[in-house]
């Protein structure tokens, strides 16, 4: 999941945009942000898991 935001975000990004547009991308790009932090965020928590089941 995460991979498909981050293709999301970078596509996203590359979008020329004018005036109010601007700032709803802007917005947009932020909560995608986000949600790429999120889905890091519960990789790593699984990871530790694993390792820590591991030991």
């Amino acid at each position: 999941m995460k991979e498909k935001l981050v293709k999301l975000y970078n596509t996203m990004n590359m979008i020329e945009t004018k005036g109010r547009n601007t700032k709803i991308m802007a917005e947009c790009l932020g909560f995608v942000e986000g949600l790429i932090k999120e889905e890091q965020k519960k990789e790593e928590q699984k990871n530790e898991v694993k390792e820590n089941t591991e030991e």
